[in-house]
């Protein structure tokens, strides 16, 4: 473990305050938009400003259940008509071999459930199983994501744009 002098320790936490409320200040207004557009969309005679977050949950679990699929979406096809069949067969057997063995449904679930109700849904890679040989992720609930705002301001998306989160 690496010692910080009294001088780094200052310009790191500096750092981190500086990037927190960029990024915070980027971020709230877009929380308080979606905020008030659910109590819109969503108003009970019992007060103006209360959310009932029951009817939005069943809502979101109804249209979760008429688009998600646990299965693969996506199938190779072979590019040589039939001379390349087997080889396509070979690769969807072993893309379903593999989802199924990286058992990701309950993954998959969180994701679509997060994009229908915040509009993102953010996955973290926190390790390797060596057992089965597959990459270990979980997913963030968007509402403690504090991001970059650089990207949203160029247009791109990638991992490669973000600073922080």
């Amino acid at each position: 473990m690496v010692e910080l002098s009294e001088a780094d320790k200052a310009l790191l936490i500096a750092q981190i305050v500086r990037e927190y409320s960029e990024g915070w200040n980027y971020i709230n207004p877009k929380r308080i938009q979606y905020r008030q557009r659910v109590i819109r969309r969503n108003k009970q005679k019992k007060g103006v400003d209360k959310i009932n977050i029951n009817m939005i949950a069943n809502a979101i679990d109804t249209m979760i259940a008429t688009s998600y699929t646990d299965g693969l979406t996506v199938n190779f096809a072979p590019k040589d008509g039939w001379i390349g069949q087997e080889k396509a067969d070979n690769l969807n057997f072993m893309a379903e071999f593999d989802n199924n063995e990286d058992d990701y449904q309950q993954l998959y679930y969180q994701k679509e459930q997060d994009r229908y109700f915040f509009g993102v849904s953010i996955r973290h890679r926190y390790g390797w199983d060596d057992t089965r040989k597959v990459p270990l992720f979980a997913v963030i609930n968007p509402l403690s994501w504090i991001p970059d705002p650089i990207p949203s301001q160029t247009g791109r998306f990638d991992g490669k744009n973000y600073r922080y989160h």
